[in-house]
């Protein structure tokens, strides 16, 4: 005797599910969530980490931290931290 399953239930735990309809079904949620992330091409790059600390290389502005108007950031030495949007408007017109 089959046990029938809450609806409240995600749809991925329901018995009897395809992997088909579940991809179909989730998929399409998170690309609509998903920021993208920027990635930027600097021109002067040395081969030493260390020498591009003040060059930026990525940003993301998805996340919890840009509704309190904050970006991830990826500097050239590979540090990630968090910059006030307006930081990062400057430095990306210099």
């Amino acid at each position: 005797m089959a046990v029938p399953v809450p609806s409240c239930m995600s749809p991925r735990l329901q018995p009897g599910r395809s992997r088909a309809n579940i991809t179909r079904h989730v998929r399409p949620q998170w690309r609509e969530a998903a920021q993208p992330i920027v990635f930027l091409w600097p021109q002067d790059l040395k081969p030493d980490p260390k020498n591009n600390a003040n060059l930026l290389l990525a940003f993301h502005q998805g996340g919890l931290f840009n509704k309190f108007g904050r970006v991830w950031v990826c500097w050239g030495d590979l540090r990630t931290e968090h910059l006030r949007e307006s930081e990062l408007r400057v430095r990306l017109r210099n």
